[in-house]
């Protein structure tokens, strides 16, 4: 290959990637927009990561990148030209919003801790944390979930030694049971405890099979607080909406698939007469339920 090409190709690389830059800049600063405007919420999405990985294809690990970026945004605007400029990457500001996050650094620190960290590598940008900040390892990753072959998948998380002790507990509780159980096991018979005891769908499921009519003067009167639902009616909810959010894109009817922080919604307010029928009761996620109430 000439000196000429070399050059040519270097020269073509390098404007690519300051173009890259100034994209990834606008991308972040389209995002805090988007947040700002509840749009992700207004299309179906229950928060703005789910948006970034479901509507926008990006991976986890790249949305969750973004997304540190935008709430450093809010608190230093001037990171944007760092980024735009290369003195900083997404890698090093996640890094940096997790230390902050967690020792909840207040901003003149948090701007003199990006001024030691602009154009390091990662392993550098780690040394400087641990160091600023006087513990011996990053915050926790996110925990991370791979499949594997056949029905399992692998679970990678942290946990504190007061957490480890008290699984340690339950399997010494447990073994009656399982003599030989792992952790894996006792995650299992966990899961099944907790959801005959929280779950409305399963509720459902077993009242339905086994409840009978109660009689005599246990029946209690309906209750005079217009926002009491019963038992029975909430758990016909959580049945009906397949304990899922409802709320659903009015352009598209993309649904929420959100399960987390499912709350009942009534559909026309009880401060306005609405009745707890299920007709005008649904389930809302809690982002979806506080868009409703804004």
């Amino acid at each position: 290959m000439n000196c000429t090409l070399h050059d040519s190709l270097h020269d073509e690389t390098l404007k690519l990637v300051k173009e890259e830059r100034r994209l990834t800049g606008l991308v972040i600063e389209n995002l805090q927009k988007i947040q700002d405007a509840n749009l992700h919420l207004k299309m179906g999405y229950s928060s703005l990561f789910e948006y970034a990985v479901k509507a926008l294809g990006y991976s986890e690990s790249c949305a969750y990148r973004r997304i540190s970026a935008v709430k450093m945004a809010r608190v230093l605007p001037e990171i944007k030209e760092k980024l735009n400029s290369g003195e900083l990457n997404l890698t090093n500001l996640s890094m940096a919003q997790s230390f902050f996050s967690r020792e909840k650094i207040d901003v003149p620190e948090q701007k003199s801790v990006l001024e030691k960290i602009e154009n390091c590598s990662k392993r550098e940008t780690e040394k400087i944390l641990v160091r600023e900040f006087g513990v011996r390892a990053l915050p926790p990753k996110r925990e991370v979930v791979k499949a594997t072959a056949g029905d399992e998948a692998l679970l990678h998380v942290r946990l504190k030694q007061v957490t480890l002790e008290k699984l340690d507990r339950l399997k010494n509780l447990r073994a009656h049971k399982n003599p030989k159980m792992a952790y894996a096991d006792l995650i299992d018979d966990m899961c099944e405890y907790m959801l005959k005891k929280l779950d409305p769908m399963a509720k459902h499921s077993a009242e339905a099979k086994f409840a009978a009519p109660i009689k005599g003067p246990h029946i209690r009167g309906p209750s005079s607080n217009p926002r009491h639902i019963p038992s029975r009616l909430k758990r016909q909810i959580w049945q009906r909406d397949q304990g899922q959010c409802t709320y659903a894109d009015p352009t598209t009817g993309r649904r929420c698939d959100s399960r987390h922080l499912l709350q009942i919604d009534h559909i026309h307010p009880v401060c306005l007469g609405g009745p707890a029928t299920e007709k005008n009761l649904r389930l809302l996620c809690h982002a979806h339920h506080r868009l409703r109430d804004g």
